[in-house]
Formats: structure tokens, sequence, C-alpha cells
């Protein structure tokens, strides 16, 4: 199942459900307090780090890709429907990188619309996550790429239908002239961007609270798609509403910029 967001958060910068989740194990004490003391100090450390919040995903089973029924599905090329499943719990960021949390943890950057969400080579995407590892030295966390299915997971926040809420992006407006009226409220696409990205988390968040999952900047994931070329999620400004669904992929070539959406995992919690 996929965990929803606290109003409230424990710590600047984190999920209190994580740790509550942890805390409610059956483990010792000892190790208990020290996962906490990691999330706080974490917390603490990145506090002042812009756009800099995760949630928690619990593992789990869901459908990936989509039925040969749903519309764009076989023309797209995308994966057909199968039971995928999430074996650990990991956290996400509730938005993608933005270029000022790029300029906080490289030390360098661009100086210029700090909540636009941030345009990495594959290369520069590694090394940003090597850099942010680094600093986080210590803290028990570990941040990366997501996996191709953890991302539709969160996508989808357990829906089975084409967008996390429903097969229409709105064709039917209320209003003439704003077709797909149901996904604006979500994502900056074709109909909507005027050919430009635009700042993080403006759009209303998904159920699991992550903001921009559809539209603005296509996400890298881990996923190889034949030598040099990798998964990407989620369509940006420019994409039509038939790229934003939760089962389309895109493959990009390691030089082309994407965005991140990190996932990050609590080293102690697994031991």
């Amino acid at each position: 199942m996929v965990r929803q967001r606290s109003a409230k958060p424990l710590f600047p910068g984190s999920n209190p459900g994580a740790a509550f989740t942890v805390a409610r194990r059956k483990q010792h004490p000892m190790k208990t307090l020290l996962i906490l003391l990691s999330v706080w100090n974490s917390a603490q450390a990145f506090s002042d780090y812009p756009h800099f919040e995760f949630v928690g995903v619990s593992p789990g089973s869901f459908m990936m890709g989509c039925p040969k029924t749903e519309e764009w599905c076989v023309e797209s090329g995308d994966e057909l429907q199968h039971r995928a499943t999430i074996v650990s719990g990991f956290e996400i960021q509730t938005t993608t990188v933005t270029n000022s949390l790029w300029e906080k943890v490289m030390g360098s950057g661009p100086a210029e619309e700090p909540d636009f969400p941030h345009a990495f080579s594959h290369d520069e995407a590694k090394a940003f996550i090597k850099k942010l590892n680094s600093l986080q030295e210590g803290t028990g966390f570990t941040y990366r790429f997501p996996t191709s299915a953890e991302w539709e997971y969160v996508a989808r926040a357990g829906s089975e239908t084409a967008y996390f809420f429903g097969d229409d992006p709105g064709r039917n407006p209320p209003k003439i002239g704003d077709y797909n009226y149901i996904l604006k409220k979500y994502a900056w696409f074709s109909d909507n961007s005027r050919d430009s990205k635009h700042a993080v988390a403006l759009k209303q968040a998904n159920p699991l609270g992550l903001f921009d999952i559809y539209g603005n900047i296509w996400q890298w994931t881990s996923d190889v798609e034949g030598e040099g070329y990798f998964v990407v999620r989620g369509g940006d400004f420019t994409s039509f509403e038939r790229s934003l669904r939760s089962a389309h992929k895109g493959v990009f070539g390691k030089f082309t910029g994407g965005g991140i959406r990190l996932v990050r995992t609590c080293k102690l919690a697994d031991k």
C-alpha cells in the first residue's frame, strides 16, 4: 500500500510516517533509537535545503503497465499490464530536484529560476547523487534514482487507470476551450505550459503528495534500455496527454536533459 503524507512533518524535510513505521517494527530499542537519530540528523543537516521533502512508501504489489484497451497503450508501444512487486519500502522526494537544490549540493549552478526543475544529463545526475550521498555520510541514508517500477508505483498511488485520477484527462470541459481540464490541475504539458518549464509544486499533488508527477520535466530512472539509453517517466512541458499516462515510458540517451525525483532509503532500517 502507498502511505499518505502527514499534514505536520515530525522533522524538517522528512516524512513522519517513515519514522513511526520504523519505530513500530519488532526490533531492539537501541536500533530504533539509532534510526530515529539518523532521521533527526539528516533533517537538521538538510533543513535549509529547498524542496528537500520526502514521503514514505510501503512495499506491495500493483498492476504495472497498461491494458490493451487503454487508449494509446498499443500505439505507444507501452508495457502491457502485469503484476509487479515492490519488495522494500522507501521514501521518495515530493518534487523533482530544483535548480536551487542543485546549487546547494554542488556548490555551483544556475542562479536564475531557483524553484524550477533542474535538467541533468544522466552523468550529471549520477554526480549529483554521489555528492549528496557524501554530504549525508553518517546519517544512515542513501539516495538514488527510482527504478521504473518504483516510479510507476508512486505515480499510480493505488490506481489502475491511465492517470491516477481516472482514464479521462477531461475531454468534455465545463467551459469551452478548457480541453483536458482535469489533467491541467496536476500537470504542465503541451496544453497549458506555453512551451516552458514552470516552478515545481504549483499544481495539485497526487494522492501520495507528489507534485508534478506528470509533466514539466521527464524524470530519470535507473532502468537501462539498450546501451547508453535510460528509461524516463512522466512526460514534460512539451508532451501531449498520451505521454503523461502512468504506464508510458520514454527513452533518453545519457546526454539528454532530464529531471530527478530522489529515492531515499535508510541503511540502519535494513540491518
